[in-house]
């Protein structure tokens, strides 16, 4: 089996367990290179830069070609392919009174929310804010001391 050029972009090569070789074969026939591979499954995308672009991929011994699935495919439309399947009757209508009041609890949850984290990284910056001043230390405060009271002496009559 053979694969050009277009379906070697997505396509694999399976190999059986002896290996296998892919020979790239112009558009005259003739072989313009051949080259091993291992076993296993392989994708013929690797060998793109050795193929021109009439050129075509041939499988050797032991080697199954698997050409690639394309995902884009042409379509013939028939009559009115164009159209876009939008109804053509529709019309805006207005808002029902339900609607108004839904719009308009939405829109406070979402300003009291806004407020709410607001409050929130104002407390969080006032809790992990350093000291704004710092107390003096050469100064301390006055020590007031009260004068001892003497205490009557007993005498032992």
């Amino acid at each position: 089996m053979n694969m050009n050029y277009s379906e070697a972009i997505r396509g694999w090569a399976v190999v059986g367990p002896e290996g296998g070789s892919l020979s790239g074969i112009s558009a005259d026939g003739e072989v313009l290179w051949t080259v091993g591979i291992p076993a296993g499954k392989h994708s013929t995308g690797d060998y793109l830069d050795l193929l021109g672009p009439t050129d075509q991929l041939a499988a050797g011994p032991g080697v199954t070609l698997i050409p690639g699935v394309s995902r884009v495919a042409r379509v013939r439309y028939g009559e009115g392919g164009a159209e876009t399947g939008a109804n053509p009757d529709f019309a805006p209508t207005r808002m029902t009174e339900s609607e108004v009041q839904m719009r308009r609890l939405i829109a406070q949850v979402a300003d009291r929310n806004d407020s709410l984290a607001k409050r929130l990284a104002q407390y969080e910056r006032a809790t992990t804010a350093p000291a704004q001043r710092e107390i003096p230390q050469d100064d301390p405060a006055p020590v007031v001391e009260e004068p001892e009271t003497a205490e009557p002496e007993v005498s032992a009559e």
